[in-house]
């Protein structure tokens, strides 16, 4: 699997959200903010349906071009909210792994 990638099942065949940088950009580009607040809208009182419901399409997209909010929402309802917002995180934190702690943010060397 890619980068930011995490695969599940539905309606009998494998999925696969993608949140590659493309993604991400889309995402900030469609909702006008940056990709942190589109994150922290995924929990408490800010939770939005057609937010989260868009954000599961762009997932999908690199994978599965063709899909639609709509068919994004009909594999939210299949799989349920829950599972679907817990592969989205999976998601979402396999594209940003933690930095190496030894050498991050460090300038590369000159050669």
């Amino acid at each position: 699997m890619a980068r930011g990638e995490a695969t599940f099942q539905a309606n009998g065949q494998a999925w696969t959200l993608r949140f590659s940088n493309n993604a991400i950009c889309k995402a900030e580009e469609e909702f006008k903010q940056p990709f942190g607040e589109i994150v922290a809208g995924l929990g408490g009182s800010g939770f939005r349906f057609q937010t989260f419901r868009t954000l599961f399409r762009l997932g999908l997209s690199h994978h599965h071009a063709a899909a639609t909010d709509e068919a994004a929402g009909d594999l939210i309802d299949e799989i349920g909210m829950t599972e679907a917002l817990r592969i989205t995180v999976e998601s979402i934190k396999a594209a940003m792994p933690a930095a190496k702690a030894a050498g991050a943010g460090e300038e590369p060397a000159a050669t």
